[in-house]
């Protein structure tokens, strides 16, 4: 028989018998009818305790793979502690004179990090001369300068081939001319554009630092265009890796002298083309100031007397 309880039985029930009665209902439970219980069977929390502690075991083994992964890095550290260092020790000085200055230069940082930036080249662009700091402009075209091609002998350009050792040029004759006459080469040639030597001559104005002048045009580099595989141009469309212009065949297949593409014909500026000389690299438009101060106004005219 069932053994039933009432609200008001438990309710009679206090202290320790209370305890024990709420105790029994809930590990026991009431007695229902049906088969009965087995003598070897388990409580809910007998079974609870007897299962398997596979997953305690999985815990203590994930922390001690993490103990010795960490001890495995911190071993690690002391030997990338240069590599780290030459990394980031560029930047890092950067960094400290982008703050005491307030200037940030791209191209100035290490290799790995710097950027390609179409950035202007140093030059002295208040000295009236459009051509670049070792060029002359002769006959709208900049040259190199005779001063630099003779070490200051002969100063005075009088033509693409010659220079002259006089004063001025109203004095230059035949007997105080040098010449050295070669279709870009001798005097016939350009500055040193962007550490470029031995380039024709060219309109005034020069390129951005991460362009090189082929046959009067500024390209981007093609060492930035290959990452330093192919660092000589040879055509708008070219890049070679021998500097024996005789290796550099466009049209030789299988050769791995020459790699081509069409990207290639591209300027200095994100998604530009190749284009002339500039003349603002060279040149400012605007009059020199001091302190960087705006031109003053010119004066008003005086205003006429009254008779």
């Amino acid at each position: 028989m069932a053994a039933t309880y009432s609200y008001e039985d438990l309710e009679m029930h206090s202290g320790s018998d209370h305890e024990e009665t709420t105790a029994a209902l809930l590990v026991e439970g009431p007695s229902m009818p049906g088969p009965s219980r087995r003598p070897n069977s388990c409580s809910p929390l007998e079974e609870r305790d007897n299962r398997p502690r596979w997953s305690t075991t999985w815990r203590v083994a994930g922390l001690v793979g993490s103990l010795a992964l960490v001890a495995t890095v911190l071993a690690l550290l002391p030997a990338s502690g240069p590599f780290l260092e030459g990394s980031l020790g560029g930047v890092v000085q950067k960094n400290n004179d982008w703050v005491m200055t307030g200037v940030f230069t791209p191209m100035s940082l290490p290799a790995s990090v710097a950027t390609n930036a179409a950035l202007k080249p140093e030059e002295n662009r208040q000295d009236g001369n459009v051509c670049a700091d070792d060029e002359e402009k002769f006959e709208g075209i900049c040259y190199k300068k005779c001063s630099i091609l003779t070490q200051g002998t002969h100063k005075i350009r009088t033509t693409a081939f010659t220079c002259c050792s006089a004063d001025k040029i109203e004095d230059c004759g035949f007997s105080n001319q040098e010449v050295k006459m070669s279709i870009c080469g001798g005097f016939d040639v350009a500055g040193d554009i962007n550490g470029q030597e031995g380039l024709c001559p060219h309109k005034k104005g020069s390129c951005y630092l991460n362009e090189e002048m082929y046959l009067g045009m500024c390209y981007k580099k093609c060492s930035d265009l290959t990452d330093g595989a192919y660092t000589h141009r040879i055509s708008a469309f070219s890049c070679c890796n021998n500097e024996n212009i005789l290796a550099c065949n466009p049209f030789s297949f299988g050769t791995s002298n020459v790699k081509s593409a069409v990207s290639f014909n591209a300027g200095g500026k994100l998604d530009s083309s190749p284009h002339n000389p500039v003349p603002e690299l060279t040149e400012s438009s605007s009059p020199a100031t001091p302190n960087g101060a705006a031109p003053a106004a010119p004066a008003a005219a005086p205003a006429p007397a009254v008779a």
